[in-house]
């Protein structure tokens, strides 16, 4: 959140400082922390907060495969042209998720016929259609269900340039429909992708790398396909079943620990009548 504030401008930053300490003390009144990446964990204890572990990431595999891929998802999200090379982005639509990153890749790609599609909605939609104006760009709006799970499964690479966020749920369902990420090397994103592996990591801002991967992955069946599969496997290791057994410790964990702590507030007494 103190992020947020300096990135979406307007005056926000002045409250970057008041925030943090206010989040940091709100969280320390707590027994339990929990982050949704090794990356957030380590950011949590430079800003003071204490008691923090980590909740293991998790995802849906059995909705989230690459059997949901469809022909008809595939011509919906390439605006008729389901042989071209398929970029996709799924999430919120609004500026701190740093999608203009992905303008200078769609122009340049183009040129190899290459598509992008933006699934999703939030309030920097208008300003980004209005931006990739004049890119073969394809905004669908809010997607879920077995029509999200087939937007996934339907495209040939999965793009994902922000820089904000705690873990990038979307890259690993991404993953498990069996598609690679070329993502941000910033946030919780490394604890999903396997740099070379299963996806390709971007420092952030660097549009010449970011175009490079995405073409490369684009143009190399055998190298999507291999990372393609890399990528389903290592999401097949994180069940829901394994995460909240995990979770189901920490609260054990945290009734233990609230056991032991002294009161905040002395109780009221009563009065006497």
């Amino acid at each position: 959140m103190p992020s947020y504030t300096t990135r979406l401008g307007n005056g926000l930053s002045l409250l970057r400082a008041p925030s943090q300490g206010w989040i940091t003390g709100m969280h320390n009144l707590a027994e339990v922390n929990l982050c949704t990446s090794r990356q957030m964990v380590d950011r949590a204890r430079q800003v003071g907060i204490r008691e923090v572990d980590l909740w293991p990431k998790a995802v849906d595999t059995v909705t989230y495969h690459p059997d949901a891929r469809t022909e008809q998802m595939r011509h919906r999200l390439t605006g008729g042209e389901p042989d071209a090379p398929l970029v996709l982005y799924v999430g919120r639509l609004s500026r701190e998720k740093d999608l203009d990153q992905l303008l200078e890749p769609a122009r340049r790609l183009a040129a190899t016929g290459a598509r992008l599609a933006f699934v999703g909605s939030g309030p920097g939609q208008a300003e980004l259609e209005r931006m990739f104006a004049g890119t073969p760009t394809v905004f669908t709006g809010y997607l879920g269900g077995q029509d999200l799970a087939a937007a996934y499964a339907s495209a040939d690479v999965f793009a994902f340039p922000s820089t904000t966020e705690t873990l990038g749920l979307v890259a690993l369902e991404s993953m498990a429909s069996g598609v690679p990420v070329v993502g941000a090397d910033a946030g919780g994103i490394p604890f999903v992708v396997d740099e070379g592996r299963t996806g390709f990591l971007v420092r952030p801002g660097d549009t010449d790398t970011l175009t490079d991967r995405l073409h490369r992955l684009l143009t190399d069946p055998d190298l999507r396909g291999r990372m393609g599969r890399a990528a389903r496997e290592d999401a097949e290791t994180h069940s829901w079943r394994a995460a909240t057994e995990t979770l189901v410790g920490h609260y054990e964990e945290a009734v233990e620990r609230h056991r032991g702590r002294r009161p905040m507030v002395r109780p009221l007494r009563a009065r006497r009548p």
